[in-house]
């Protein structure tokens, strides 16, 4: 058995900044856990990310693949608007693996292929490679992902989600400059994307309720168009993912005992676009504070702070979406 001030489950955005800020602040112990094999693999996201974000975590050089100035809506293809909304596409995995960096600098603790099958009381057990392990903590933040075990074990909240497809292909000669969202009647309250990267773009859709099982054949259509206006190449497919995106607008409250929730696992996406990144880092960091504080007072009143606080900087734009 292994014990941690602060346990962590899933190492994306949310949970990475989780860490930076509670050991930056203080806690003795960090643990944090993924299920994956290495950071940021695979790429589950359109990649975007508002510029704010070099200001709230710092962003690596390395990790931006291209600059974007705003975002273009279009309806049944035809333009609908524009949002200025200065950013980059990043390269999600050299961003994660950056911010894996720094929290071992910080003297996090992490574990890979550590994949949580039950949480009980101040207590999770981990399958790994060296067999089941176990974790006892005083705080617990879930950070892993729409699917999340720790909301499921320590919440119970159902959370309705979008299903999602993403393909990578070649850009056409007319490829998009900027990042666009296409809305239509057959996608209902979801929408289709395009965002290039580089000579690629990334083209997906998401849909839910009655139109899931259509998910596919709609996004084929969609890209079947985009080639016919050269937008995108026909050509060799790069990558190909899949998922599912929140669309509830958050869970409340985030907290439950000395349980968190940020990131994905709390719903924390903005329910039109499906952006989440900068969402789950600053959440994150509020969360990695909050009991950062709780320990140093005992006081767990700072871990229902961090829902308020959180509700207050987000709730409107959560709700907006």
């Amino acid at each position: 058995m292994e014990e941690t001030d602060l346990l962590i489950v899933g190492g994306g955005p949310a949970g990475l900044a989780a860490a930076l800020a509670a050991s930056t602040s203080g806690v003795a112990s960090v643990t944090v856990l993924d299920r994956r094999a290495e950071w940021g693999r695979p790429v589950r996201c359109a990649e975007f990310a508002p510029s704010a974000l070099t200001r709230c975590i710092g962003v690596a050089p390395e990790a931006i693949a291209q600059r974007i100035e705003r975002i273009e809506f279009l309806s049944q293809g035809k333009p609908l608007g524009r949002l200025k909304a200065p950013g980059f596409v990043l390269h999600r995995d050299v961003f994660e693996a950056d911010l894996a960096d720094r929290a071992d600098i910080c003297g996090v603790r992490t574990a890979l292929r550590a994949r949580i099958i039950r949480i009980e009381g101040s207590s999770a057990w981990a399958r790994t490679p060296d067999g089941v392990r176990e974790w006892r903590f005083r705080y617990l933040i879930g950070a892993d992902g729409p699917s999340s075990i720790v909301r499921a074990s320590c919440f119970g909240a159902p959370m309705t989600c979008a299903g999602a497809i993403q393909w990578t292909l070649p850009a056409g000669p007319a490829a998009p400059r900027q990042a666009e969202v296409h809305l239509a009647p057959e996608y209902g309250a979801g929408y289709a994307w395009l965002f290039p990267k580089l000579g690629f773009v990334h083209v997906g859709a998401a849909v839910h309720g009655a139109r899931r099982p259509q998910l596919k054949a709609l996004l084929q259509d969609f890209v079947w168009e985009r080639i016919a206006e050269g937008r995108i190449a026909a050509g060799p497919m790069i990558r190909r993912t899949g998922g599912v995106v929140p669309v509830c607008g958050g869970v409340w409250p985030p907290t439950n005992g000395n349980a968190l929730l940020c990131g994905d696992a709390a719903g924390h996406v903005h329910p039109l676009l499906g952006a989440g990144i900068i969402s789950a880092i600053s959440c994150g960091q509020m969360a990695g504070a909050a009991v950062a504080k709780a320990l140093r007072s005992g006081n767990r009143k700072y871990v229902d702070d961090y829902a308020r606080q959180a509700q207050d900087f987000y709730g409107a734009y959560w709700k907006r979406g």
